[in-house]
């Protein structure tokens, strides 16, 4: 009636279910709604399971209300990024071979496996990659050298945190030497307090040593040795730790591969 006698120009509803949306459309002129506003963010995605699949087959509009988070959950706040796993924004300055200037959230370069199966040799992961971060959030710089040596360095909220535990930030400096398709070397340090404010070790600053290389060695055969050390000094004493890893990959067919590791 009120949109009949011009008082409003649309009408809608709020936190409809699947059940109430499909009893909407059985009332007189209940397609005519303008949409449903629902609580939608990348916390709380329950409607993708079958509300938003059913709208988009009817043609109803889905307006979202707390887009960031709900209650507590703000632009600082962890809640809202752990969802995120990349998202970056880089520029390249025109100086010298191209100084690369990037922010956001990457993957950690620490080692050779990543967190994207997709690019790793297996689909199962080395013990030393869980003792490793797999992500920063931070500013980074790189700038090629000469054609097969590129330095990095960068500045980190920390090991594994996107929304900073302390006042700290962490430090990485990364070069990388590149023979293509026959031999890549990185070598790098990560250095920072990784403990969160008002941990009992204290502020303490971890360092990190990590060297790794893939080798093609033959057409078909492949190496990666991966060499890794870090010590933390704390109220406790000393932490420390040195690992090593290797593995051997063969070229069966092309789309057949045989890998060990240890």
């Amino acid at each position: 009636r009120l949109r009949t006698d011009g008082k409003i120009r649309a009408r809608g509803v709020s936190n409809f279910n699947l059940s109430q949306m499909e009893d909407l459309l059985r009332v007189p002129h209940g397609d005519r709604c303008a949409t449903n506003q629902v609580y939608y963010n990348l916390g709380g995605r329950g409607i993708e399971r079958d509300l938003l699949p059913w709208s988009e087959r009817h043609g109803m509009p889905v307006m979202a209300y707390s887009p960031l988070g709900g209650l507590g959950t703000n632009l600082s706040g962890p809640e809202l990024w752990k969802y995120v796993q990349q998202a970056r924004v880089g520029y390249v300055i025109p100086v010298w071979r191209g100084l690369t200037v990037d922010a956001g959230i990457f993957l950690s370069p620490i080692g050779p496996e990543s967190m994207l199966v997709k690019d790793n040799w297996n689909w199962s992961r080395s013990n030393l990659f869980y003792g490793l971060p797999y992500y920063h959030a931070g500013v980074r710089a790189s700038l090629p050298v000469s054609d097969r040596w590129t330095l990095l360095v960068a500045g980190f909220n920390g090991w594994n945190d996107i929304v900073d535990n302390n006042a700290e930030k962490s430090v990485l400096v990364q070069a990388t030497y590149a023979l293509p398709e026959k031999l890549a070397l990185t070598f790098q340090y990560f250095g920072g307090v990784e403990r969160a404010t008002g941990a009992p070790e204290g502020h303490a600053w971890r360092h990190m040593l990590d060297a790794y290389a893939t080798w093609t060695a033959l057409p078909r055969l492949a190496f990666i040795v991966q060499l890794n050390a870090g010590l933390e000094p704390n109220r406790f004493g000393l932490a420390h730790w040195q690992a090593a890893a290797l593995s051997t990959r063969v070229t069966v067919f092309d789309w057949l591969f045989v890998e060990a590791r240890a």
